[in-house]
Order: structure tokens, then sequence, then C-alpha cells
């Protein structure tokens, strides 16, 4: 019988949100992109959905077990209040909270009732907060995982920062075709 220590729960499911964090903020970038085919869209949005409602669900049981680990003493306050932790690293581990409270921004406005209520401009310009909510947890990942120096775990956090900043990079150039930049030096 394997037996899990609150160290393993807490690195498995700090990962898993991580990576699920990855896939909806790539995925949904490359969805306002339109760069994903139309007849793979509708399926690609709802995986996109479901999976942000899983990176919460792994995010509260990477917090929640924080509370219980032995060898560090988290308080309530030292894991959902930013930069209440009196001992170091307390950034990062304020960029953790912000991350998720970032999460839980962007998912509670796309909820349909919420959306409508809201509109879609203010819930277009709250989605782009799922760009900084990525960056806030690689850094938050990367500085205070214990096992960040594993050259795979590494390597993990330098592949999804490198992808996310490509997906970023063709959500900046679906948002500025280069027609249009071409058009307007051409109209000079």
């Amino acid at each position: 019988m394997i037996s899990l220590s609150t160290w393993h729960i807490i690195r498995a499911s700090g990962l898993t949100a991580y990576m699920m964090l990855f896939i909806i903020a790539t995925l949904g970038m490359l969805l306002s992109a339109r760069f994903i085919p139309v007849k793979y869209r509708a399926d690609a949005l709802q995986f996109h959905k479901s999976t942000a409602i899983s990176c919460i669900i792994f995010s509260l049981i990477h917090v929640v077990v924080l509370l219980f680990d032995k060898h560090v003493a988290f308080s309530l306050a030292d894991v959902f209040v930013p930069f209440a932790l009196a001992k170091d690293p307390s950034f990062a581990t304020a960029m953790g909270s912000l991350a998720f409270y970032a999460l839980i921004i962007v998912s509670f406005t796309s909820i349909p009732a919420v959306m409508r209520r809201l509109g879609g401009r203010f819930w277009k310009y709250t989605h782009y907060l799922s760009w900084p909510c990525f960056m806030m947890a690689l850094y938050h990942g990367m500085l205070l995982g214990t096992d960040s120096t594993s050259p795979v775990i590494f390597g993990m956090y330098v592949i999804t920062g490198l992808l996310f900043v490509l997906a970023v990079s063709i959500r900046i150039g679906a948002f500025f075709p280069a027609r249009k930049v071409a058009h307007e030096s051409a109209a000079r």
C-alpha cells in the first residue's frame, strides 16, 4: 500500500492545478484568437470550462491540505490573505493566493447568469486576469515548489511558460492582425 504524506498531496494537487491553469489560460487565448478550427471550438470551449472547475477543486485541495501540514504550520490567514505570511517567502506565497483569487474571479464571471448581468465587455476585461493569474501561479510554483529544482519539474515550468508566451503572442497577433498594420503603413 502506498502511503501519501501531506507533502505528496500538496505537491500533486498544486502541480495538477498549475497544469490545468496552463491549459485553460492557453486554450482560452487560442479560442479568443480563433486559432482553434470552427469544428472543434464547441468541444474546446466545453473542455476549457470543465477544466476550470477542476482547477479550482485541485487549488482548494492544495490550500486546505497546507493547513494540515505538520512540517510548516500555516494558518488560515497565511494561505488565504496575501502578504499575511510573516516568514519568508511571503511574496511567493502571496502570488499563489492572488492567482487563486484571480482564478475564482475569472471563473465566477464566466457563469452564464453572471455574464449576462455584467455584460460582455466586463466579462472580457475580467478574463484578461487570466494572464497575470497564470504568471503568478508560475512564479509561486517555481519559487515554493520543493521539487522545482528537479529537471523534470523545472523543465515543465520553462516549457509551459514559453508556450504561454507563444499563446499570448498569437492572441495579441489576432487582436492586431498584420493586414491592418500593413494597410495603415501603405496609407501613409
